[in-house]
């Protein structure tokens, strides 16, 4: 099977033709992928926020998923568990 574009044009044409189409194609996906990489950015330096080692810490309540009864507190500096 085989595609024939109608009416038939020349080989230098068709490479001309191909080449303004992935240009094309890459100018619209580089457009579409500037909000989700910008949202990507701020996701990642939300994370490096968060992970960075702040005093006093985050302390945080531990619990099972049957119930609700605080089982211990874990205390987080950056990526560390220096109290549990």
């Amino acid at each position: 099977m085989s595609a024939t574009a109608w009416p038939p044009i020349s080989h230098d044409d068709l490479i001309k033709e191909e080449e303004a189409s992935l240009a094309a194609e890459l100018e619209w996906l580089l457009e579409a992928l500037q909000e989700t990489l910008g949202s990507l950015k701020s996701g990642l330096e939300e994370c490096v926020a968060l992970l960075a080692p702040q005093d006093p810490g985050t302390t945080l309540a531990l619990s099972s998923s049957r119930s609700e009864t605080v089982k211990g507190f874990v205390t987080r500096i950056g990526t560390r568990i220096v109290k549990g």
